[in-house]
């Protein structure tokens, strides 16, 4: 069986509780790096569409509380998108 977790988990603890739910499973990770400036653009465009805006101060904090996924924690493999 396949099963495909598509959350943001910035945290080594958030992503370990997680993993740790599919003990068998090959754990492929792929880690998403947009700039500070395609946030702030994707957020416009979410706000224009959907009514919806999240604050600047939200991005910078989820940024700076990010921990990169290392293959130590269970991944078979990461891979990184920018």
């Amino acid at each position: 069986d396949k099963v495909v977790v598509d959350m943001t988990m910035m945290s080594l603890r958030r992503r370990r509780s997680f993993l740790n739910r599919f003990p068998k499973h090959t754990r492929k990770c792929v880690v998403m790096l947009p700039t500070l400036e395609t946030l702030a653009f994707r957020n416009e465009g979410r706000y224009i569409m959907e009514g919806k805006h999240i604050p600047s101060e939200a991005f910078l904090s989820m940024t700076s509380a990010f921990v990169m996924p290392t293959l130590s924690e269970g991944f078979s493999s990461i891979e990184l998108a920018f």
